[in-house]
């Protein structure tokens, strides 16, 4: 039976997972990439290679003494691409066809591809007859609007209960809540009602953590959502005046603001923000978040406030 690689891998995304599981008397990775974007990463072949050199270079880290034996062999990874996308996936799958003149120079090129599955051809009644952790997380990733909570009363009645039994250990009950709360953020749930969702996770309250989510007011939700993200803020930067304070809450406004304008998508650029100190630079990233239409306009935006420094 295949078992969660425990730690994982620092890949800054939640919903990635990591099978570790035998094949031939030897162990082999299965490393499951969910691609939340609605646009093709043309740079996924490159992607996967960065994620199989991190788990290689984890698995030699945990080995020890004996990676250093002439015998010693590194695991293979079966790399599986999960996209719930709405255009077709046109992205090379084969890493050498991403690198150009690659018969020429191809004994010098890493010669791989990965699996990709087009989640929208995967209904929730296939995902069902799963009950294990990748279905469960499979289920949430499916929901992208509020309206689209109602879809999970397709599943049987007794769905949850069945993954509940099969949860081996504590960092998949993890795993599922890190999941939903990718998925109540997307849909603009605020913090304090995801922690009131979420928590029924550890509770081993599956069934109900759905039921609590299918229920929820949407627009109450995004009503508090934005109120958090708009005032929740400036809290600290109100605090007697103090700079740091103002810096932090700056910060957090910021956090509020892409979270509600880009969804996850923001969320990738808030370590650079928070890297920032000075408060006229984050004033002037909040005013162009405002102002912007597309998240690269944002990126843009940093990148050049770090090169005035």
């Amino acid at each position: 039976m295949p078992s969660l690689y425990p730690d994982g891998l620092e890949t800054n995304r939640e919903s990635d997972v990591i099978y570790k599981l035998k094949y031939n008397g030897e162990e082999i990775f299965v490393f499951i990439l969910l691609e939340h974007q609605s646009r093709v990463n043309y740079l996924m072949s490159f992607r996967v290679l960065e994620y199989m050199v991190k788990l290689w270079r984890k698995h030699i880290d945990d080995i020890g003494v004996k990676s250093i034996n002439k015998n010693f062999k590194l695991p293979p990874i079966y790399p599986i691409i999960f996209y719930d996308g709405i255009n077709s996936w046109t992205a090379v799958k084969r890493f050498k066809e991403k690198v150009y003149d690659n018969e020429e120079f191809k004994k010098y090129i890493p010669d791989f591809e990965y699996e990709m599955v087009n989640l929208h051809e995967i209904t929730f009644e296939n995902l069902e007859s799963y009950e294990d952790l990748l279905s469960a997380i499979l289920v949430i990733d499916k929901i992208k609007q509020p309206e689209d909570l109602t879809k999970l009363k397709e599943l049987g009645g007794d769905y949850w209960e069945k993954i509940n039994k099969n949860i081996k250990n504590r960092r998949e009950l993890e795993k599922i809540a890190e999941a939903m709360n990718l998925l109540l953020k997307r849909i603009n749930v605020s913090k304090l009602e995801r922690q009131k969702i979420i928590g029924n996770v550890y509770q081993g309250r599956l069934k109900k953590m759905f039921e609590m989510a299918v229920h929820y007011d949407v627009q109450e939700t995004r009503m508090l959502a934005r109120e958090e993200g708009l005032i929740e803020g400036r809290t600290k930067g109100r605090v007697e005046g103090r700079v740091e304070g103002r810096v932090e809450g700056l910060i957090e406004g910021i956090e509020g603001m892409l979270d509600i304008k880009f969804g996850e998508t923001g969320s990738f650029i808030v370590s650079k923000i928070k890297k920032i100190r000075k408060i006229e630079k984050l004033e002037l990233i909040k005013e162009e978040i405002r102002n912007a239409r597309k998240i690269e306009e944002v990126r843009e935006k940093i990148d050049s406030l770090y090169l005035k420094d």
